[in-house]
This record gives structure tokens, C-alpha cells and sequence, in this order.
């Protein structure tokens, strides 16, 4: 299992917001919007602003959608995939909160360079469009409901 959380860590990609709240606050309503997105969370570090969701399952037509599945011309047969979030709150000058949000995607499939890779699971790039939509779900909840 280290091996796979390591992988995923080498795929991923960074989206920003700034959200007018304290940062305890904004805390509070992400975990309220990653639950209510049908997330589990798995930690959470008040100390540290740090959330991660639990490794989700997705289907072959999401995996298309939130990550590049196109990999070295190579001709990989992907079934399905899964995500873990990863979301880091700070503080920021205004009085605000940062909040940061990554996706690490594997995607599992058949190569036709099997003989260079001793396992099913691919690290895959984000398209940004699962933290896009994460964080537009938080904008919407944390910014109008203060």
C-alpha cells in the first residue's frame, strides 16, 4: 500500500481558492462540502489546516474525465481508476483562508509494455477537473454562508 500512496503523490495537480473566512470556519465547511460530495475523510489536522479523503473507487468514464489518460504512445486498456483528495487550509494576510486542493489519480490498466511495468496501476495527471469542482462546491457553500 506504501508503494501505491507513493505513486499517486508523483501524479497530481494544485488548485487555489481564497475563501473570507477563519480558517477554523473554512475547515469546518469543507469537511461539510467533501462529506456532502459523497467524500470520506480519513484525516484531519486542525493543527496543521491538513484534510485527505479516503481512496475512491471510479468508474472507466470518470477516470477519462478527471485525469490524462494518454500515456508515452503507449496503448494502455484502462477499466477503472481511484482518487485520494488532499486539501492544506492557511491562513492568509487578509484575514482569510487559502484553501488548496489536490487529487492523486491512479488509473488501472493492461500495456502493451507490460515487460517495463510490474504493475497494473498507472499514476495519472489530473486534468484539474475534479479540484475544479471541489472547489467550486466550496466557493459556492463557504463564501455565501458566513
Amino acid at each position: 500500500m506504501l508503494e501505491l500512496v507513493l505513486l499517486a503523490t508523483l501524479a497530481s495537480t494544485e488548485l487555489t481558492i481564497q475563501v473570507d473566512r477563519p480558517l477554523p470556519a473554512t475547515l469546518r465547511c469543507v469537511e461539510a462540502v467533501l462529506i456532502d460530495q459523497g467524500e470520506s475523510i480519513i484525516r484531519i489536522d486542525e493543527a496543521q489546516g491538513l484534510m485527505l479523503s479516503g481512496m475512491r473507487l471510479i468508474s472507466l468514464e470518470t477516470l477519462h474525465q478527471i485525469a490524462a489518460t494518454n500515456r508515452m504512445k503507449a496503448t494502455i486498456r484502462w477499466t477503472k481508476g481511484i482518487y485520494q483528495l488532499s486539501i492544506a487550509l492557511s491562513h492568509n494576510e487578509q484575514g482569510g483562508t487559502l484553501v488548496r486542493t489536490t487529487a492523486r489519480i491512479l488509473g488501472y490498466g493492461e500495456s502493451d509494455l507490460r515487460s517495463m511495468r510490474p504493475s497494473p496501476w498507472w499514476p495519472l495527471p489530473s486534468t484539474g477537473h475534479l479540484e475544479a469542482g471541489i472547489l467550486a462546491a466550496v466557493t459556492a457553500s463557504c463564501q455565501t454562508h458566513p
